[in-house]
């Protein structure tokens, strides 16, 4: 039977997760469609969002087995949502 923390770290994960990947499409959908029609892009969401997964996922990771490979989550999570996959995306 999972605890009550090994559940609440699973959800945490997941949420984080979801929220960068869909944020991520987002970004891509957005990008494509300033390439073609500069005016009907819509919004750009706001760079918060990945800071917010990448601590859910951290808090979940932490939750799961150590505080310390918590840290080393949300430091990774951060990494790739702000670094390289929006260099990616932007093309820089």
């Amino acid at each position: 039977m999972p605890t009550i923390a090994q559940l609440a770290g699973s959800g945490l994960i997941a949420l984080g997760v979801v929220t960068s990947a869909a944020v991520f499409v987002h970004d891509i959908l957005r990008w494509r469609v300033t390439r073609e029609i500069p005016q009907g892009a819509p919004r750009r969401l706001p760079p918060e969002l990945h800071a917010l997964a990448a601590i859910a996922t951290g808090s979940g990771v932490g939750l799961l087995t150590h505080w310390g490979l918590g840290l080393a989550a949300v430091a990774a999570h951060g990494a790739l949502a702000y670094g390289l996959i929006r260099r990616w995306i932007e093309g820089g």
